[in-house]
């Protein structure tokens, strides 16, 4: 029989706050126990640390640079603005496999159209020339359609509606004017949007469970995506707390590529565990809705045998590096590492074991298939993780993150990981290589030393194959300059 399969995606979630990757701090007990009963891959990375081209590539199984959604849709540098329905999309494959599909939460695959809600966009226009809309309804999925990007989803009329049913009026009180980007929700847990995402998939996993046939659910909170409005239960955990700043905090900027410094926005470290504050409390609700949604499952006998995956589309910077905030213009761990836990039904040998495969995003559209049992599950760019549930096997020696730039910069990098080290390839920057097993907060920028050239000048032979390999087009462009950077690299010189 085939199982049920649940897939649960957090917004720019950095790893390191949960405690099943060591988290000291951050509170996160269901995720913990989720861990204990799961494949923990400890190196897993996103294929971009960017929303659209992340979530876009869970979806179609394929790099960036391929779907072409390749930066946030309606900014500058993405090429597809709405995902195109196609045979090939997750939810049609499962479907074929005789599936229910539910989707519920942020989408950030297109705006259907809908100029109104394209704020930030210099180029609304560009829905004109889209041959048609994108929703997770209009794909195959079942369940609810929120257009764009959805901020954090209090917006959403589906949202203002619920409200009105639990009769419950919204409060938030912003904290100060230095701290735009937080604020507390004084009108309870129930009355904000994790909840009621959480309500929504109980709700459609339970009439998916009464149809005699395996259903396939995807829940997308937006959080612990900025703004971070937390409410007070939750909030009150860490109000008080001492809050360690990174340990890269005071790292000197003039290490890193220049691009860096357009996300230093942090000044002092007293703003920078402000914010964590917020964040972690954001993480510690989620991690509480998430906990609401498994008890769901046990109570119905869903749980043990039910297929569970666990991630994030990327991470965040949130004052490390020297005050960085956000992401996609950088590489770092904080940013392109993610959680990644799959739980196997009863019976998987190496539940509660960790992996240390280097596996990434792109591999959950192929996990997903395999768990249903697709057998050309493989076939598009990612590998199924579903047979290490099992056994033990090397997939791969590297993984690669792309990005092309964010908002209005458009900006090319290329991070490639293989053994200890993680190499980023800037075309017109100096790159950057880390020893993670030496300096696994990446606080030195080896490829500005001398007797590291010959590595470097590896990282870029790996990467050159790998685009070749993929079919990468940056190559076609870059490879002069790839070649030339070798011959720097080799001579000892950056």
């Amino acid at each position: 029989m085939k199982p049920n399969i649940v897939m649960i995606v957090t917004d720019q979630h950095t790893y390191t706050t949960l405690g099943a990757y060591g988290s000291r701090v951050c509170k996160t007990p269901n995720l913990d126990a989720l861990a204990s009963d799961s494949l923990v891959f400890e190196n897993a990375y996103t294929v971009c640390p960017i929303c659209t081209p992340a979530r876009a590539t869970m979806q179609t199984g394929v790099y960036p640079f391929r779907h072409g959604m390749c930066t946030n849709v309606y900014t500058k540098g993405c090429m597809v603005h709405e995902l195109p329905d196609s045979e090939t999309l997750l939810s049609r494959r499962l479907l074929r496999q005789g599936y229910s599909v539910g989707y519920t939460g942020k989408w950030h695959l297109g705006a259907d159209k809908d100029k109104s809600i394209l704020g930030g966009t210099e180029f609304p226009e560009f829905a004109d020339g889209v041959a048609q809309g994108s929703l997770p309804s209009k794909i195959g999925y079942e369940g609810e359609d929120f257009k764009g990007h959805g901020g954090i989803g209090e917006g959403f009329p589906a949202f203002a509606e619920y409200l009105s049913r639990k009769k419950i009026r919204y409060r938030l009180r912003p904290v100060n004017t230095t701290y735009p980007k937080v604020g507390e929700i004084l009108s309870g847990t129930e009355g904000t949007v994790p909840h009621f995402l959480t309500d929504c998939a109980i709700e459609k996993i339970g009439e998916f469970s009464g149809r005699g046939k395996p259903f396939f659910y995807m829940l997308n909170y937006w959080q612990p995506h900025e703004p971070y409005h937390v409410p007070t239960q939750f909030l009150d955990l860490y109000r008080n707390a001492d809050i360690p700043v990174w340990d890269t905090f005071g790292c000197d900027p003039a290490q890193y590529p220049y691009v860096h410094n357009v996300q230093h926005s942090f000044t002092d470290e007293e703003q920078v565990r402000e914010y964590m504050r917020y964040y972690y409390a954001a993480v510690t609700q989620v991690d509480f809705e998430i906990g609401r949604l498994i008890s769901f499952l046990k109570e119905k006998g869903l749980y043990d045998d039910c297929v569970i995956l666990f991630t994030a589309d990327h991470g965040e910077t949130l004052g490390s590096h020297g005050g960085m905030s956000d992401k996609g213009l950088n590489m770092f761990e904080e940013t392109v590492h993610v959680p990644l836990l799959l739980k196997g039904p009863r019976g998987a040998h190496r539940a509660g074991k960790r992996d240390k495969n280097l596996v990434q995003t792109c591999d959950l559209y192929a996990t997903v298939l395999d768990a249903a049992g697709d057998k050309n599950c493989n076939n598009r760019q990612g590998l199924s993780l579903y047979s290490l549930l099992n056994t033990e096997e090397v997939l791969r020696g590297e993984v690669v993150s792309e990005s092309s730039g964010i908002d209005n910069i458009s900006y090319t990098q290329r991070m490639i990981r293989f053994g200890n080290y993680k190499f980023v390839f800037h075309p017109s920057d100096r790159d950057e290589l880390y020893d993670l097993e030496a300096d696994p907060a990446e606080r030195v920028n080896l490829a500005l030393c001398k007797e590291y050239g010959k590595v470097c000048a590896d990282a870029l032979e790996r990467l050159k194959n790998w685009m070749i390999a993929q079919g990468d087009g940056l190559i076609i462009r870059y490879e002069n300059i790839c070649l030339a950077k070798q011959k720097k690299y080799c001579g000892g010189l950056q």
